[in-house]
């Protein structure tokens, strides 16, 4: 598990998410439903500042995964959104990892900060915050 999120965090830092091997994508889904890899994850998204980045590595993950692991992917999809102020394409992907999977609470930890308005800046430093 660990190597597939290293993977997938070259890929996305690096481009050629279009390489990613199957392994790779249902490693990064499988750490996913891992608490303590989801909370870096989160982490790891909050940290990374160059735009649209974090958005294009966490949609490529909607695209390819099922279940859990696509809302919890669309979820990391709507923070990283968020923390470049779109409010509006974070709403649709709260929305669709509702759908997928109904209930879950970074889910609705997400929306609630959606809700709220926070600053980017702001909840950059809050999300890392909370993933040391």
């Amino acid at each position: 598990m660990q190597g597939a999120i290293l993977e997938f965090g070259a890929r996305v830092l690096g481009g050629g998410l279009d390489q990613l091997d199957e392994d790779v994508i249902v490693g990064v889904g499988a750490a996913l439903l891992t608490a303590a890899h989801r909370d870096a994850l989160v982490g790891w998204t909050a940290e990374n500042t160059e735009p649209g980045v974090m958005r294009a590595g966490w949609l490529w993950m909607v695209q390819q995964l099922t279940g859990e692991a696509r809302a919890y992917a669309a979820t990391l999809f709507a923070l990283g959104a968020l923390l470049e102020g779109d409010g509006a394409a974070a709403n649709v992907a709260l929305e669709l990892a509702e759908q997928v999977h109904p209930g879950l609470s970074l889910t609705r930890l997400a929306t609630d900060v959606a809700g709220c308005g926070i600053e980017p800046a702001v909840l950059r430093r809050m999300l890392c915050d909370v993933a040391r």
